[in-house]
Parts: structure tokens; C-alpha cells; sequence
């Protein structure tokens, strides 16, 4: 069995759910170009909300369980869920709708900053131009509302 979705999504114009509000008047979007350098080098896991103890795929050659895309949306990934009660667990709950976003975690390794406003208030556009990319997968609460989670 296989799950997919867009783990990170890219900033739309007028889509708010593109963008995610890191603290009040503080908003993040990643760069088009942010996951280019990290697909090429960087091992990457696919966990279930995050935790370690929930491993679902890896995209390394002796794994192969976890295959990353960048397209016009963001970044995609598929992955063969294993033959065990967790990944049973979260193939049902994605299925149910019970689960429907997804996240990845990342550090910044360059960003930009812009002055904005929000409703007429002084904000702060954060830009992720680059990052590490260590882990992504389906959670219950996404930051970016826009990502996804299906059975493939």
C-alpha cells in the first residue's frame, strides 16, 4: 500500500493556506527553489507526525520506500508504507479523511526577510530559499494548510 501527498507547498497569491503564520504578524513561505540542493544529497525520512517511533519510508538506495518530487505545487512524496500495524494504522486513518496534511521538518541554510502588512498591520514575510530537508509525512495538524495526504 502506498500513501502520497505534498508534504510543503509553494506560496499562491491570494491562497493564504500557502503560507503559514510562525507567530503573530510573523508569516513563512517556502521558495520555489528552497528544496533543490537537499533532494540531491540529503537522506530524508517519512515518519507519522513526526515521531521516530513511527517510521513509514526512506529515500535512500538500500530503502527506496520513499521517493521526493518538486513540482509547481511543492514538494511530493509517495511512499510504500511497511506491512505492520503502523503503517496499517496510518493508511486507514489517511483513508477515513481522518488525516489529511502533511508537514516536513527542515533548517533553514539561507531565508530572506521583507516588511509587510496584514489588515493594515506591520508584518514580517519570512522566505525560505534553501534549506535541509530531514523529514516529511502525513500529521494531523499541518502548519501549511494547503499540503495533502492520500492513499495512492
Amino acid at each position: 500500500m502506498k500513501i502520497t501527498g505534498y508534504a510543503a507547498t509553494f506560496y499562491r497569491h491570494g491562497d493564504p493556506r500557502t503560507e503559514y503564520e510562525v507567530s503573530p504578524g510573523v508569516f513563512e513561505r517556502i521558495d520555489k527553489r528552497a528544496f533543490d540542493a537537499t533532494l540531491k544529497k540529503q537522506p530524508v525520512v517519512s515518519l507519522f507526525n513526526h515521531d521516530s517511533n513511527v517510521v513509514l519510508g526512506r529515500n535512500s538506495v538500500a530503502a527506496g520506500t520513499l521517493t521526493l518530487t518538486v513540482d509547481g505545487v511543492g514538494l511530493k512524496y509517495i511512499v510504500d508504507l511497511p506491512d505492520s500495524p503502523n503503517g496499517k494504522n496510518v493508511a486507514e486513518a489517511i483513508r477515513r479523511r481522518d488525516v489529511v496534511g502533511s508537514s516536513f521538518m527542515f533548517v533553514p541554510t539561507r531565508q530572506r526577510f521583507e516588511d509587510t502588512t496584514r489588515n493594515g498591520k506591520p508584518a514580517v514575510l519570512r522566505i525560505i530559499e534553501e534549506l535541509v530537508l530531514y523529514e516529511c509525512g502525513p500529521v494531523c495538524f499541518a502548519a501549511y494548510e494547503s499540503t495533502t495526504a492520500g492513499v495512492a
